[in-house]
């Protein structure tokens, strides 16, 4: 279906390309090897992951990784500011989750934020939302985006927003 051009769908520019090849080359890669070796790929997290939770939790690095991989021939601006806004609200939602349990929970539970493990978890998590807000600003720089024709799919878009916020916060928080 990729192969059917899109209206107003054209091939990004360099620095697009390159922004989306490095989200979707870091977020794939870290996304197979929670597949592949679970608990060595999430040792680092500020909390324990059991296998189980690491898999899943690798869709979330798969899925944007294989969009972007995607993107790279062609894409719409409209395409680039989804993308982008999900990877923003994921890195966000990540560490707004952690910050929160960290808040919540008895001392002796607590994140620890002077281990390397849990720096390295904030700058993934860093790295997501600075990708999201370039690939939104290359979208914007291509031009008006086209507004959603009817209020049943604007309540619609809205609410698919909320619910991934939503699943990114509740996903996240141990």
């Amino acid at each position: 279906l990729r192969r059917w051009p899109l209206p107003g769908s054209q091939a990004p520019d360099d620095t697009t390309r390159w922004l989306l090849l490095g989200a979707a080359g870091t977020a794939g890669a870290y996304g197979l090897a929670l597949l592949a070796t679970p608990s060595g790929a999430s040792a680092f997290w500020p909390w324990p992951v059991d296998v189980f939770h690491a898999r899943m939790y690798a869709s979330a690095f798969i899925a944007p990784a294989v969009a972007a991989f995607v993107l790279v021939r062609r894409c719409t601006a409209a395409e680039l500011l989804i993308l982008g806004a999900a990877l923003a609200v994921f890195g966000t939602m990540s560490l707004a989750g952690m910050s929160w349990t960290h808040l919540a929970a008895p001392v002796e539970r607590q994140v620890d934020f002077t281990t390397p493990g849990t720096a390295l978890f904030v700058l993934m998590q860093t790295l997501l939302i600075g990708w999201g807000g370039a690939l939104m600003a290359r979208a914007a720089a291509r031009g008006a985006m086209p507004a959603l024709p009817d209020r049943t799919l604007r309540w619609f878009a809205l609410g698919m927003g909320v619910a991934f916020v939503m699943a990114a916060v509740g996903g996240f928080v141990p």
